[in-house]
């Protein structure tokens, strides 16, 4: 055991600061390790719960209405309410009692999950003993032993593994879905390798390491022992939640515990959405509200000017009683009461289980399941709703912003082509020949370099077979090793490698091993340093030395990048621009590789600036990444390589379909310009019927040129003032004499035609806006005698480092939103994950989808109104972060098409039904209050007002959960028709007014016949016998009411389009259930004495049945006619494919219909 030795230090502010192995000390200064992702605490549950049921408008506007009448009903001195409270009180108690419970499962559940977490049992080294003691009792600073296949119980830093070679290997799938092992070392030199695991030092060193945070992939700390200092980096550090992999045992001291584990910092809510169908509701309600205060206020003025302060009537009710209250004032209180069901108090309750509903729904929707491996049922990957609430948000997207690797293409790397010292290589056969011949100076060192600067693990199958066992071979190398990759593109690269002839077989974290083809002799490089790819630097590079002594920098990466520390000449640069110009255009994902020799001397020199880089705790990434941009110069490029990320299967379908449906999409991708644009053609974001714009700018002062350029030509093309394309001509129709067309025509053809060429096939613009020279070119044959554009489509390409000048100036970034808002589609390349959220965030007031599959992509799919992860290679944290998973791209013209649009169309008739039958109710108050004088009584009993809302609601809620109004081949179809969701055209004040209008039509007839047959005397039943007159009002009002009750169910059935047996048996079960509860009611003769035996006198009553369907069937037919003739003589596309797929018009498939309106101009919906 090294010696240690006593030390002082004064911890800076900025860090965190404690002593290893003394975990009691630190204890008092830091939390402990316990875990909490439960919501609520015993004492705490009620509270917060009702707080948050409460934020929702309707139940605080319910709880008020309550309260006022209950002081109305039991305190009549001060004001009168005409219902009883607790049908009020009682139905929104149920309301917050269904969400409570709920609330309570879900946290229970909670509860569980953190108790086994916190109880979990590790081994920690104390007082020189090995105890084990439960997770939440672990301390920073305590040395903590885990082993194979456990999880870390904190955040921890490894000083000691069993490996022989000095490393140990973690799975971070718990993390971030990621299944690849990742190489973790030891701190060097902190502690012998021999040492007795309980003789660890405790209380004599220090450690000095950054404040809690979220940044997994970036820790900096530094030991002090005495005089003396060990940089630790993220090789050694260890995530809470990971599991120890392929080695025996490590121990490690805790940096951190509990909620300032970086998991935990990583585990914050999920931004709240709320949908826009919510925001519309909520509105909507507002208006609803200030509908009911008006019928108050006319209610109120009509009752003054009458002055009926409590007549003795029938029909009026009232017993004449004063109150403390001015009369009115009493009268508001008691008429606002009155009204109160304008609102229907269920809304919410059944908009949340139709959210569920239509979430099963997506998540059993075998037409999304995926299968990885069509001979393996378990490797299905299913869809996942994770936010029911959203499920109508996706039929109403408006943009979609997609990444691209992974998400349009596979992420499934193949090596295709490469170039050494300048010759191209086709395919990887023609390379491996051309190493076996050594063809080319640099081609064995290529390969060399691909098979060693890299991360990739080889994970041995068999642990009795190593790298030193005789029985492995180059030609069997496969059998008994898997290359465990943390990126596709670096796995691609090895196995290429490989293939070629030089194999990787070893590596710990001072060598490497490879094997050569042909030869048994292994080669191993000695690895002195690593410098490590990021999304900034854009490159890695390794130092080793060989077996001769010599010392190499080996780099890979990015273009730019290496072209900048490259000491080629100009020549050699545009040779291998030229080559890797020729790859991106066929969509080819390009690297170039470089070499330097170093002296000993140099890299000594190197490396101490190296070291001291590495003590650094608060700018360590930076001044690492410094240090290698030092060394990283003087390179020589030897060849490039060249690999295909393919389209996944039905992409520019979907692409195509989602254009159609009138969605703009966005691709913002990390990839080369002319990668993106490739792609962008192949998967048909790009047409050749569009003028592509491509911006790449050095200056804030180019780029602002070039977008007022642009403007200029996108709204001369886009005009509809000075011109219209329609079939290929001009009409002019903004000026009225021919010679100043003429004059315009003249002035502005040579703009349209620079902006649109007139053709369909469209070469992209270069940086200045001129046609690209022929091998960009993406066209065939002349476009001299072409016809005129049907219409002006155009599309932009801009990178990153020309998005940084939109990002910072507002006016740049207000030009070039506009512009980007009318082209057809926008691509952005080499562009941050924090860049690809900024995009998504300029449009936060529109409807806007992000999809991606990687970690980068979480921050774009958070600040999207929706979230789609994709299920795929790059681990879980997309989909963790989203609101929907699906398997692949194509799946979602299905999600956004199908789902979406029919939730849409479902949700907002269910909202709209739902207002129209309360303002139905309500109405036939406010009109019979005209007949009683508006003396402010109730029509109909309490407890039957109060559950008009039940009655009906089973037709409502299974009309959201099947209701379609078109299949799903007529929609995949005619795509456009989702327009319908995108626009908002079925939920919006206009649809709102048209149905309480038509309540009020439908309360009209439901209160007049009724009126007009009492006044005739024609039987309507007025039940009498009781000692007061309260019994007649309840007999009348009930008729009424059931008389409502039937219209209102008939229009619910003239509004279903999809019926099948559940529906039909819960539709005829609404009236069962209604008169079941009718005539409960009636037999409650001690519990309910007011209502005894009035239901039942009712339904027995002829002139009942004939006056009810009589009026329900008036209801019907009017509805019916308005209905009819729209769908007669004012019907729409959508109306058509209705009827098609019901088989109720002359024309006889959608294909005829597509016929019809590419020849007829038809409104759609």
């Amino acid at each position: 055991m090294r010696s240690l030795c006593s030390w002082t230090h004064e911890p800076q502010v900025e860090t965190r600061f404690g002593y290893i192995g003394d975990g009691h000390d630190n204890g008092n200064r830091y939390r402990d390790n316990a875990v909490k992702t439960s919501k609520y605490t015993w004492y705490n549950f009620l509270f917060l719960n009702l707080f948050g049921q409460f934020r929702r408008v309707a139940n605080v506007y319910f709880l008020i209405q309550g309260v006022i009448m209950y002081i109305g009903w039991y305190y009549p001195y001060i004001y009168q309410s005409p219902v009883h409270p607790w049908s009020t009180i009682g139905t929104l108690a149920f309301v917050l009692l269904v969400t409570l419970a709920k609330d309570v499962f879900e946290d229970i559940d909670r509860h569980r999950s953190d108790r086994r977490e916190n109880r979990k049992l590790f081994t920690v080294v104390r007082n020189g003993k090995e105890i084990e003691i439960q997770s939440r009792r672990i301390q920073v600073g305590d040395w903590v032993k885990v082993r194979n296949r456990e999880q870390f119980p904190a955040d921890l830093v490894a000083v000691l593994t069993s490996d022989t070679n000095g490393q140990l290997f973690v799975e971070t799938a718990n993390i971030d879905g990621e299944t690849n092992l990742k190489i973790r070392k030891p701190v060097k030199d902190f502690v012998d390798a021999d040492i007795v695991p309980t003789s660890l030092p405790v209380g004599l060193s220090s450690f000095e390491c950054d404040l809690p945070n979220k940044h997994i992939h970036h820790f900096n700390c530094t030991i002090t022992c005495g005089s003396r200092k060990f940089a630790v980096s993220t090789e050694n550090f260890l995530l809470r939640g990971s599991v120890l992999r392929n080695t025996s045992w490590i121990y490690g001291f805790v940096v951190y515990t509990g909620k300032d584990t970086k998991v935990m910092k990583n585990m914050t809510k999920a931004p709240s959405k709320m949908s826009r169908i919510e925001h519309t509701v909520n509105k909507i309600i507002f208006v609803i509200f200030m509908t009911q205060l008006i019928l108050v206020v006319v209610s109120v003025a009509f009752s003054i000017t009458i002055n009926n302060n409590g007549r003795e009537d029938t029909l009026a009710g009232g017993d004449g009683d004063s109150t403390i209250f001015p009369f009115w004032l009493a009268q508001c209180f008691s008429f606002f009461i009155l009204y109160g069901q304008m609102v229907p108090i269920s809304l919410y309750v059944t908009m949340e289980l139709i959210n569920v509903a239509q979430g099963y729904a997506i998540n059993h929707d075998s037409k999304m399941m995926y299968m990885e491996d069509p001979g393996d049922p378990e490797s299905i990957i299913k869809p996942e709703c994770k936010d029911s609430k959203l499920c109508q948000e996706i039929g109403q997207i408006q943009y979609v912003f997609s990444d691209k690797t992974g998400t349009l293409t596979r992420n499934v790397m193949e090596f295709k082509k490469c170039a050494v010292d300048g010759q191209v290589f086709p395919n990887l056969e023609s390379a491996s020949k051309a190493l076996r011949t050594k063809k080319t100076v640099n081609i064995d060192l290529f390969f060399r370099l691909l098979s060693t600067c890299h991360t990739v693990i080889p994970d041995y199958v068999n642990p009795e077979v190593t790298f030193e066992s005789p029985e492995l071979k180059y030609s069997n190398l496969l059998e008994y090793i898997n290359f465990e990759a943390e990126s596709p593109d670096e796995g691609a690269l090895v196995q290429a490698a490989y293939k070629a002839g030089i194999a990787f077989v070893h590596r710990t974290p001072g060598k490497i091993v490879l094997l050569s083809e042909g030869q048994d002799e292994k080669v191993v490089y000695e690895i002195l340093a690593i410098n490590s790819f990021d999304s900034t630097r854009k490159r890695m590079s390794v130092i080793v030395r060989d077996s001769c002594g010599d010392i190499f920098l080996l780099c890979k990466g990015a273009d730019s990048v290496i072209f900048e520390g490259s000491c080629d000449s100009t020549e050699t640069k545009g040779l291998y621009d030229t080559i890797l110009s020729s790859f991106a255009n066929e969509g080819l994902r390009t690297l170039l590789v470089a070499v330097r020799r170093l002296t000993k001397d140099e890299f000594e020199a190197w490396n101490h600036k190296y070291k001291q880089a590495e003590l650094e705790i608060n700018n360590r990434d930076k001044a690492l990444a410094n240090v290698a941009a030092e060394i990283e110069r003087d390179m020589n490029i030897i060849g490039a390589t060249a690999i295909e990320d393919k389209l996944q299967e039905g992409v520019p379908e979907t692409i195509s379909k989602l254009a159609d449906a009138g969605v703009k999409l966005w691709v913002l991708t990390g990839d080369k310009m002319e990668t993106a644009i490739n792609i962008g053609y192949s998967s048909e974001i790009l047409t050749k019927e569009m003028r592509v714009f491509k911006l790449r700018c050095d200056s804030k002062d180019e780029l602002e040129s070039r977008l007022a350029e642009l403007e200029r030509l996108v709204d001369i093309a886009n005009s509809s003032k000075l011109f219209s394309c329609v079939s290929g001509c001009f009409k002019f129709s903004r000026f009225e004499k021919q010679s100043e067309q003429q004059d315009v025509k003249s002035t502005l053809l040579t703009d349209v035609e620079l902006a649109l060429n007139f053709s369909p096939t469209i070469q992209p613009l270069d940086e200045q806006g001129n046609p690209e020279d022929d091998h960009h070119s993406f066209s065939s044959g002349s476009t001299e005698n072409s016809e005129p554009c049907s219409k002006s489509i155009f599309a932009i390409v801009i990178d990153g480092n020309t998005f940084k000048f939109v990002s910072e100036n507002a006016q740049l970034r207000r030009r070039f939103l506009r512009i980007g808002k009318l082209c057809k589609s926008v691509i952005a390349c080499r562009v941050s994950p924090a860049q690809k959220a900024e995009f998504v965030g300029f449009f936060k007031h529109k409807v806007t989808l992000a999809i991606g599959d990687g970690a980068n992509d979480v921050s774009m799919i958070q600040a999207a109104r929706i979230g789609v992860g994709i299920k795929g290679k790059e681990g879980r944290q997309a989909v963790n972060a989203s609101d929907f998973a699906i398997g692949q791209f194509r799946y979602l013209q299905r999600l956004l098409l199908l789902h979406g649009r029919w939730n849409y169309m479902r949700m907002a008739k269910v909202i709209l039904l739902a207002f129209y039958k309360n303002a139905a109710l309500v109405f036939t108050l406010f009109l019979y209050n005209f007949v009683a004088l508006m003396s402010g009584v109730s029509l109909y009993d309490s407890f039957v007002y109060a559950g008009f809302n039940f009655f009906s609601g089973m037709p409502l809620l299974l009309l959201g959960i099947f209701d379609k109004d078109i299949g799903g081949e007529t929609m995949l179809n005619i795509p456009a028709f989702y327009g319908v969701g995108r626009e908002g055209t079925r939920l919006n004040f206009e649809k709102m007014l048209e149905w309480m209008s038509r309540g009020f039509v439908t309360a009209l007839i439901v209160t007049s016949i009724p009126l007009l047959s009492y006044a005739k005397d024609l039987g309507v039943p007025t039940y009498c016998d009781q000692s007061n007159d309260i019994s007649g009002i309840q007999a009348y009002g009930t008729f009424v009411y059931t008389a409502l009750f039937f219209a209102v169910m008939y229009v619910i059935a003239l509004e279903t389009q999809t019926w099948n047996l559940v529906y039909l048996f819960f539709f005829v079960g609404s009236y069962a259930f209604y008169f079941l509860v009718l005539s409960t009611l009636s037999s409650l003769i001690d519990a309910y004495p007011e209502y005894f035996f009035v239901g039942i006198y009712v339904v027995g009553s002829p002139y009942f049945w004939v006056h009810s369907i009589l009026i329900a069937t008036m209801v019907f037919l009017l509805e019916f006619s308005w209905k009819f003739r729209r769908l007669m003589f004012f019907p729409t596309a959508l109306d058509i494919a209705v009827e098609i797929d019901h088989g109720h018009t002359k024309y006889s498939n959608i294909q005829s219909l597509k016929e019809m309106l590419s020849q007829k101009r038809k409104r759609l919906y």
